[in-house]
């Protein structure tokens, strides 16, 4: 199924907000280019990286503005501001390996937000077994709960990384409503995230990589962006907080 958005009116617009700030996700299971990266840096000055499937990430030297870091379990964090991990839930629930949630609060403009960058279970065969499937997507619906849970539980949330679900699947609409989708809320065009590639068969591509964000904030952007080497494509957004809430 193509993801395809036409927004004329941006969402929250709130003139009196604090300044913006940038953030990236990206699914780097399938490699990095670094010249893609400096020019992702270079270009877009992303406030925060996060990166999902990253035990390829290479040296981090290219991030020297970025001095706060948390790369583990193949999850990684990456952050010009101070953060303080909170917690991680490991796929060993789900007989695998790494990280698939890693909680954070960090400090933007003064102001505490809470972000979790998630990697979602997935079907890893392109013509799995039923009995796969009914697995994976019991193992998915958990953790679409348990995420969905605490970010009800706080004020200022961002949960971004590889959900490996679309919008339109029941788990999300039922899970995630009471958030917003940057890409859904202000992208424009075409907006799948991975690419299929089978032995040379090209497949719709779908969007699975998203940035949600609770109603404190304004968004005032957000694209997919080229690749950075992989498969996956990289998903940027830019947020304020609304003035309302900033002294709360």
């Amino acid at each position: 199924m193509l993801d395809f958005q036409i927004n004329i009116n941006p969402l929250n617009i709130n003139k009196g907000s604090k300044p913006s700030f940038t953030l990236i996700t990206a699914n780097i299971g399938e490699g990095i280019e670094l010249k893609k990266l400096k020019a992702a840096i270079r270009f877009y000055n992303p406030d925060v990286f996060l990166f999902q499937e990253s035990g390829r990430l290479p040296g981090t030297k290219v991030f020297t503005s970025y001095p706060f870091q948390d790369c583990k379990n193949n999850l990684c964090f990456i952050s010009k501001h101070p953060f303080k991990k909170i917690n991680s839930l490991n796929n060993a629930m789900y007989k695998g390996y790494g990280d698939w949630a890693a909680f954070y609060e960090l400090k933007i403009n003064n102001e505490k937000v809470n972000i979790v960058n998630v990697h979602f279970p997935s079907v890893r065969s392109i013509f799995p077994r039923f009995s796969n499937i009914a697995k994976v997507h019991s193992n998915r619906e958990l953790a679409a709960l348990i995420i969905s849970s605490w970010g009800a539980s706080k004020n200022k949330v961002i949960i971004s990384g590889d959900f490996n679900m679309s919008t339109s699947e029941g788990i999300y609409r039922r899970t995630f409503n009471q958030f917003n989708n940057a890409l859904s809320t202000q992208g424009n065009g075409f907006n799948n995230t991975l690419n299929y590639n089978y032995k040379g068969l090209k497949l719709p591509g779908v969007r699975i990589d998203h940035i949600l964000f609770s109603d404190e904030f304004n968004i005032e952007k957000a694209t997919v962006l080229e690749t950075l080497g992989g498969d996956h494509y990289p998903v940027l957004s830019q947020f304020s907080l609304k003035k309302a809430d900033v002294n709360e």
